[in-house]
């Protein structure tokens, strides 16, 4: 039951950290403080999922949720990136990360 809460509550401060990304036009320094948490818990209820499977589930499960949940770790480093610079927008952001977080925009 813990380990779907913190999904559950990690799921909704990430939406709200968008919500409020849109509405204020690009980043604030709370926005994205808010981002950061919402990532860093995914690597441990993503292993907290596999570990709730276990024996069912077995190496690749194990495999594919320490790669998802390392995924959130370079996400988690883009918000403290963007807190750290000053960066105003997800546009800027995408610009100074380059390939590492293509999105198309220009």
């Amino acid at each position: 039951m813990l380990v779907s809460l913190i999904a559950l509550a990690s799921s909704l401060a990430y939406i709200g950290s968008d919500v409020a990304e849109l509405l204020y036009r690009g980043f604030s320094p709370t926005q994205l403080y808010v981002t950061y948490a919402a990532f860093v818990v995914v690597p441990f209820f993503v292993l907290g999922f596999h570990a709730l499977q276990r024996p069912r589930s077995g190496w690749l499960s194990l495999i594919g949720a320490v790669c998802y949940g390392a995924s959130f770790i370079f996400y988690a480093a883009t918000a403290i990136h963007a807190l750290v610079d000053r960066t105003p927008d997800y546009a800027s952001l995408a610009h100074d990360l380059g390939a590492l977080c293509y999105s198309g925009l220009r």
